[in-house]
C-alpha cells in the first residue's frame, strides 16, 4: 500500500512537472512559414490576457517573498531564471552600481531573480522598455522600488548612458526588423549584450506566426545563430558563452530543418 501510494505520487509529480515545463506537450506553438511580415494575417492581437497574467505572477511572486524571503521563486528556480542573476553577480562583483537595460522586458520577473539570487554589494539600476500597457504595469507593481524604471520605445536612449548589460529574454524575436533593433541596441555601447531563450538554430532564418497565447497572433523570428554572430561581431562584440535552454518546445507541425529544439542562450561582451 505504501509503495502504491508513493508510486502515485511521484507519477503526479511527473505529470505536473512536464505540464509546467511543457515537455512533451503536442500544443501547435508556431504556425507557417513565412519570408517578410506582410504575408502573416493576424486574427487576434489582444495583449490584455497576458500582461494581465504576467502581473498577477508578480503580485503573488512579491507578496511570497514578504512573507518567506528564502522561499522567493519557488519552482521558477529554474536555470533559465538562475541564469541571469549569475551573469550580473559576475559583472558587478567589483562595481558599485550595475545599470541593466531589460529590452521587452514585461512587467520585471529578471529584475525580482536578480533581487533574490544576487549577493553583491554593487547598487541595481534596472531600466525596463516596453509596451505602454506593461508600462503601467509595471510602474504601479514596483511603486516602492526605486531602482527599477519603465522608460518608453521612443525615448529609452536618452537615458541609457553608461549601461553595464543589455538584456534581450525571449524578447528580440518579436522585433518586426530585428537586425535593424539589435544594431540600434549595439550603439549604446553596452560592456555586455545577453541572449536568454533565444528561439535560434542552424537554419535560415525564417519569420512564423505565434498562436498558443490567448486572444494574441503575432509575428516571430526564429534567428540564424551564425548571423546572430556575425551581427555582433562586426559591431565590435565576442562571444563569451552559449548554452542550449532547458525546455525543447514543440515544433511537430514543421518540418525537421526548421526546428529549433531547444532555445540558446548567449553572452557577448564589448572588444
Amino acid at each position: 500500500m505504501v509503495f502504491k501510494n508513493i508510486r502515485s505520487l511521484l507519477s503526479r509529480i511527473y505529470r505536473y512537472l512536464r505540464q509546467s515545463l511543457g515537455l512533451g506537450s503536442t500544443q501547435k506553438i508556431w504556425d507557417g512559414i513565412y519570408s517578410s511580415k506582410d504575408e502573416i494575417i493576424l486574427k487576434k492581437n489582444d495583449w490584455n490576457w497576458f500582461s494581465n497574467w504576467q502581473y498577477n505572477e508578480i503580485c503573488k511572486i512579491i507578496e511570497k517573498h514578504n512573507a518567506n524571503p528564502d522561499d522567493f521563486f519557488g519552482g521558477r528556480s529554474l536555470r533559465e531564471r538562475s541564469l541571469f542573476p549569475l551573469i550580473i553577480s559576475l559583472v558587478g562583483q567589483n562595481k558599485s552600481t550595475i545599470k541593466i537595460l531589460d529590452i521587452g522586458g514585461g512587467v520585471g520577473i529578471d529584475y525580482l531573480t536578480i533581487l533574490n539570487y544576487c549577493k553583491i554589494s554593487a547598487k541595481i539600476q534596472y531600466f525596463i522598455v516596453d509596451i505602454p500597457e506593461v508600462g503601467k504595469k509595471v510602474e504601479t507593481i514596483f511603486k516602492n522600488f526605486p531602482d527599477i524604471t519603465y522608460l518608453n520605445w521612443e525615448s529609452y536612449s536618452e537615458n541609457c548612458a553608461n549601461l553595464d548589460v543589455i538584456l534581450f529574454n525571449s524578447s528580440v524575436q518579436y522585433f518586426d526588423d530585428y537586425k535593424e533593433k539589435i544594431l540600434d541596441i549595439t550603439k549604446l555601447d553596452a560592456e555586455y549584450i545577453v541572449f536568454i531563450r533565444l528561439a535560434a538554430g542552424h537554419f535560415n532564418s525564417y519569420l512564423t506566426k505565434q498562436v498558443n497565447i490567448p486572444g494574441v497572433e503575432t509575428p516571430y523570428w526564429f534567428i540564424n545563430i551564425e548571423e546572430l554572430r556575425t551581427l555582433l561581431s562586426n559591431s565590435g562584440y565576442k562571444l563569451l558563452y552559449q548554452s542550449r535552454g532547458d525546455i525543447e518546445y514543440y515544433q511537430g507541425n514543421f518540418s525537421e530543418s526548421y526546428r529549433m529544439g531547444r532555445t540558446w542562450n548567449f553572452v557577448f561582451a564589448k572588444i
